[in-house]
Formats: C-alpha cells, structure tokens, sequence
C-alpha cells in the first residue's frame, strides 16, 4: 500500500486534491472541474486551507475509509458456495491422489523389496482379489512383468497349490468377507500377500495382508470410484519398483512389449519362456524413481486431457443425457485393454451405462442399437471400424476413447464424438535406460478415468 508521504512524492499536488473523498455519505465528492475552481476561489473555504492540511485531511480520509471497508463482510462471505461439478471433483482427487501417493512410495517399498526376494528364489508372482479385472490389468500387458498370472487359474482354492516362496497382489474394491478368508488361508500357507486399496474402506483385509498398498482417498468421489481407478495406478507403481529391486540384486525379469509395436512378436516369444534375461541386465536404478517417474506420468496425462478434451466429454455426455431423456440407452463396449471401467462400480446403484460384451460382432451390435442410443466404445489405438459403423447404421450416436500414434492425436473423424485418452502407440511410459522396451502402461488408469468422468458429467445433466 502507498503510504500519504510516498503519495505526494509520486503524485503532483493536483491529482490530491482531486481524489474522491467519499467514506460516508455525508462527505462530499468534488469532481474535477469542482475541484479546480475550489482550489482558485477567494471566499473563505476549507479547499483554501494550505496545501499540506488539505493533503493530511485527505490521507486520514483515504485510511478511515480502507478501514471501514475492511470491517464490512465480503458481498459473498454469506452466500452459498457454488457447488463442484461430479467429474471436477472426481479430476481433482485423481490429479491430487497421484501427488499423494507418489509421496507415499517409500511406505511400501519394502514389500516390492521382499517380493523380489522370493522371486528371484523361485517363487511365482499372482494377482487376483475381488477388485475386478485386477489381474486382467496386471497380466499379458505392455510394460508389466510377463511372470505375473492369474490367481484364478488355481481354482477355487489357490492357497492349496502355493508356497512360502510365492507372492499375491490382491486388489480390494469393495468390501469382501470370503477375500479376507482368502487371504488369511494364503498366509497360513507362508504367501506373502501384498493388499491394494483404500485401508479406510479395507480395514480388516488390511490387517490380514502381510503388506498394505494404501490409495488413501475416499472409496467415491461424487459417485465414482475414485480410489479403485488409483488403486490402478498403485499396481504398476508396485511393478516398477519390483523391478527396481530385483536390477538392485543384479537381475532383470522379462517384460512384455506392445503387440502393436513391429518386432514385438517375435521379441515377445523369445522371451516369454523366461522369468528373467540372461543376457540383458540393465544398471540398478534408485528406489523409487520407476514409480515416480510413471505416477507423474500420469498426472500429466490427467492434466493434459483436463485442458484439451473436456469440451469434448461434456458435449459427448450431453449426448448422453440427451439419449436417456428420450428413453433411449447409453452403452459401453470396454473393446480395447485389459480393464472393463464399468465393472469398478462400488455399488449397484453408481451411476453407469449398459455394457455390452467386448467380443460383440457388427451384427449383433446393429441388432442391439436403436436409433437415437449412444454407443461408447472404450478403444485402444486403431478406431474399430466395423463396430462404429454397424452403430451409425442403426441411427446410434457413437463415442471412441482412443490412444494416438507419434505424438498425435486421433482422428476426430471416425466417431462423432472421439476423446484422446492421452497414450501413445506402445502404451508403455517408463524409460529403463539399458533396456529395449519401456515399463508400466498408462491405459488402464486413464481409460477408467475417462469412462467415469463421462458417466458423473451426463449423470449431473440430469440433476
């Protein structure tokens, strides 16, 4: 604030003397012209006072009058504050939750640690849990370990056919009494368990795992399950610092590469055999730089789409809401990936769309749509194009979440509504310097954030 002394150093003394005085209502206002002839009047006056009384009165003036505005509440210290939009408030606790956990690595370091260490003296690598399609999402995928299988191909009862040497990741999404059991069956056999989720909404499956993977936000935000989408992002977190431990004990496990990339066929097969490369280790890196590397990879991905492509969802969600007003059914088609987003619903009654088998053929789909129904398809790279057009055929809206090919993005042509989900061809974010392919894929997490965005922003529409 300019002080009255620095006021008259940098003003001349007739922009003082034409302020406005206005503190009350009973303090007059000179405007400029008033003001001039004031100042050259010879009738008695307080305007011909000496200059220097007339800069005090308007100095003590100009302070009353910051002082009683300052006492007066703000227009809207009373009123109600705008409320956030459900897919606002479902980004800021994704883009937060990143942060949060990225900072959090070093809690759970150890069981990347331990889990390296039963690994590399033979034991085998598992994923399964209630959360669906965890172990979808953690296996046969680009940038992820290609030792790491299914839980669910043992059985009913796993815990019989492992050993003290085996490792599981569980992913917990709801609350699950018979995973608990799972659970406390697999560490009676000596498995080391390692939970992923939200410990406030798992509190008791958190106390039977051996280690604790924890998301640390609210299970919903605003409808959504925020913590299941993080929970995804944890689980490559995990990976990555797996194999930043077993390089610290001088191995590298194998690795898929995209199927999309040239050579990765050939390159896949010659290694899937393999739980580690005998001729290609790379130098150890530091604890927890895999990891940080791809949670802030991610948080880039969640700011680039927040300023590039809402438009785009919410005229798409419109769509949407424009469909169920007219009696007409939204649908998804999770086609592209490992993870269905849909499935990750925490109830029942969580907003979502109708969910159509990611197998269907171009047939069946035109027989399944009617004109005026939306068709959200969850893709990958390359536009499904049969599928999108049985859709447009059956008078359909149709919307595409697709990945882009050398730094661009993709065509907005092949759909009506076509959202860049932000990966690249090759999925795979995380650089291994020494290594031929990168590490843990972006696409699960974002194609979840997308789907649920979509949903909470034709959900408000209707509210």
């Amino acid at each position: 604030m300019i002080s009255c002394s620095s006021a008259l150093r940098t003003q001349p003394p007739e922009s003082i003397l034409l302020q406005s005085v206005h503190l009350t209502a009973g303090v007059r206002h000179y405007p400029v012209e008033a003001a001039k002839h004031l100042r050259s009047a010879k009738e008695p006056s307080i305007m011909r006072a000496p200059l220097a009384a007339v800069v005090f009165m308007t100095c003590f003036l100009s302070t009353m009058r910051a002082h009683a505005a300052a006492a007066q509440p703000s227009p809207d210290a009373f009123s109600t504050p705008t409320p956030v939009p459900a897919h606002e408030q479902l980004w800021n606790a994704l883009y937060s939750g990143l942060g949060v956990q990225r900072d959090a690595v070093m809690s759970w370091v150890a069981a990347a640690d331990s889990a390296a260490g039963r690994f590399l003296a033979g034991g085998r690598l598992w994923a399964g849990g209630p959360f669906p399609d965890f172990d979808g999402e953690a296996c046969n995928r680009a940038g992820g370990l290609m030792a790491i299988a299914p839980l669910r191909q043992l059985g009913q009862s796993p815990a019989d056919t492992l050993s003290a040497r085996d490792v599981v990741l569980m992913g917990f999404n709801t609350p699950d009494t018979d995973a608990v059991r799972m659970v406390q069956k697999l560490r009676a056999h000596g498995v080391l368990v390692v939970g992923f989720g939200a410990r406030a909404t798992h509190p008791e499956a958190a106390t039977h795992c051996d280690a604790w993977v924890d998301v640390a936000t609210a299970q919903n935000t605003a409808g959504a399950p925020a913590a299941a989408i993080l929970t995804i992002a944890q689980l490559w977190a995990f990976q990555g610092e797996f194999v930043a431990a077993c390089l610290h004990r001088g191995h590298m496990p194998t690795i898929w590469q995209s199927i999309m990339m040239p050579g990765s066929q050939e390159r896949n097969a010659r290694y899937l055999p393999l739980r580690l490369h005998p001729d290609e280790v790379p130098s150890p890196v530091p604890t927890g730089s895999l990891s940080a590397a791809y949670l802030d990879s991610l948080r880039h991905y969640v700011r680039l789409f927040r300023m590039h492509e809402w438009g785009n969802l919410q005229m798409a969600a419109r769509n949407i809401h424009t469909a169920r007003q007219r009696d007409r059914t939204p649908y998804v088609c999770p086609l592209g990936g490992h993870l269905r987003p849909n499935r990750m619903a925490a109830t029942e009654t969580s907003p979502n769309l109708a969910e159509l088998s990611r197998y269907i053929q171009p047939e069946a789909l035109e027989d399944t749509l009617r004109a005026g129904d939306v068709l959200y398809i969850q893709g990958y790279i390359d536009p499904p194009g049969e599928l999108l057009a049985a859709a447009v055929s059956a008078g359909s809206t149709t919307v595409v979440a697709l990945g882009g090919r050398d730094g661009m993005v993709p065509d907005r042509n092949v759909a009506d509504h076509v959202l860049d989900a932000q990966w690249q061809l090759g999925d795979a974010v995380v650089p291994l310097p020494g290594y031929d392919v990168p590490l843990l894929p972006p696409s699960g997490f974002m194609a979840a954030a997308v789907y649920w965005g979509l949903v909470l922003a034709a959900e408000e529409l209707a509210e």
